[in-house]
């Protein structure tokens, strides 16, 4: 499976940790404690967990498209 390179925005919010999201990140689900955003960007699925607070990468966007949805 092929990675999918981060644009430099992706890489310095999860890298850095940081505390705000930026332009490009989209919601596209909320399951409890954690948020998953889609980077119009680079595509890549960029997860918010709130506790503790840490942002990291969880794939491309075109590799769950094709996958039915999950509830908690």
């Amino acid at each position: 499976m092929e990675q999918k390179r981060l644009c430099s925005d992706c890489f310095i919010l999860v890298r850095g940790q940081l505390i705000n999201r930026h332009g490009n990140l989209v919601e596209r689900n909320h399951i409890h404690n954690d948020t998953v955003y889609e980077c119009n960007s680079c595509h890549n699925l960029i997860c918010l967990s709130h506790v503790p607070h840490e942002w990291s990468v969880i794939g491309v966007a075109e590799q769950f498209d094709d996958q039915p949805a999950q509830s908690a």
